[in-house]
Formats: C-alpha cells, sequence, structure tokens
C-alpha cells in the first residue's frame, strides 16, 4: 500500500511537493522463498521522499541482531538489503528493539525487518519509537517524528567570543595528561 501526501507549497519547508509512505506485509500462507513485491517495488527510486515500512518476515542481521538467523533467511532477505545499501536508503528502527510480540509465546519476539528512508526522505526524519502499548495486534505501533530540518533549532554550540582565553590558557598549561600504561602480552 502507498500513501501519498501532497502539497502544492512543499511539504517540510522543502521544494517537494510529494512525500510516498510504503506500507508492505507478509501474508500468512505464502512462501518465504517468493514474496510478491521484489526489491524494486519494495525500494523505489524517487527523487522525492520515500519511507518504506513494514513486517516482511525478512530476516536479516541489521535489524535483528540479536537473532540467530539460518543461512536462508540471510539469502532470501540479503537482496533487499543489497538494494537498500545501492540506493543509499538509511535504515530507521533501531537495531533490536521489538515491535512484535508474540500472544501465545510459541515463537521469538522480532522488529520490523523494513523500515527504511530514501536519501530524499532522511533529512526529515528525527526518530523512530516503538514506546506505544498494544493495539491488539501482535506488533506495537510505531511512532515516526518528521520535521524540517531548517525548523530545528540549531545544536548548541560555544560562544568562543566570550570565553576567557586566559583563563582556558593557564588551565591547559597545568593540564596533565597521563601517558597509557604499557601492556605487555606474551604470544
Amino acid at each position: 500500500m502507498a500513501i501519498d501526501i501532497y502539497s502544492q507549497q512543499g511539504l517540510f519547508g522543502s521544494k517537494h511537493k510529494i512525500f510516498r509512505l510504503y506500507n508492505s506485509y507478509w501474508v500468512n500462507g505464502t512462501s518465504c522463498s517468493s514474496y510478491i513485491l521484489s526489491p524494486q517495488d519494495l525500494l523505489p527510486i524517487h527523487s522525492f521522499p520515500t519511507i518504506t515500512m513494514g513486517d516482511f518476515n525478512l530476516h536479516y542481521p541489521l535489524p535483528h541482531p540479536l537473532h540467530e538467523l539460518s543461512s536462508q533467511d540471510i539469502s532470501v532477505s540479503a537482496t533487499y538489503f543489497e538494494r537498500a545499501a545501492d540506493l543509499s536508503y538509511s535504515l530507521l528502527n533501531i537495531p533490536g528493539i521489538f515491535t512484535y510480540f508474540q500472544f501465545d509465546f510459541s515463537s521469538r519476539t522480532g522488529t520490523l525487518d523494513i523500515s527504511f528512508s530514501n536519501p530524499a526522505a532522511f533529512p526529515f526524519f528525527q526518530y523512530w519509537e516503538a514506546t506505544l502499548p498494544s493495539t491488539g495486534s501482535d506488533h506495537v505501533p510505531i511512532t515516526i517524528l518528521l520535521s524540517a530540518p531548517l525548523l530545528r533549532p540549531p545544536a548548541p554550540t560555544p560562544n568562543w567570543e566570550k570565553a576567557d582565553w586566559n583563563t582556558i590558557k593557564a588551565l591547559l598549561v597545568s593540564l596533565q595528561v597521563s601517558v597509557p600504561a604499557i601492556i605487555l602480552t606474551n604470544y
């Protein structure tokens, strides 16, 4: 499913008039080795901001760093993650943060496997979190905060013109940094 957000004036204070969100998911009963959406469909080349998210039952070490994965899991999912890397898509979710919980505890918890932003959308991305309670589904809702980079307050920086350089110089002269100890090892 694709959702287009459109504004004639541009979105987030930018020249982009369209922002696309893709939501994809795996349907029970389909084979994990034959996905309906190819890597090209799921991770398209767009010049406008695009975010692709979903539970596609792709098991790969990047979003699932603590899970043991089979070579088949990795081989099936590798083409999707290689395409994301080739197109400079950025992983949005924090690896290892669970979003999937089985009610009957018959299988392991999981994370969203597809959570990518193309290069045009990434500057608008601020954070991704999964802190909301379950809505009755086996997945918890995901919150994504997007904002205009130009409207964010700048990171605090020292005002070097107001620095008391005489005091700083005196403190630097008296500063002594110890030399790290040499550790001998036997090979």
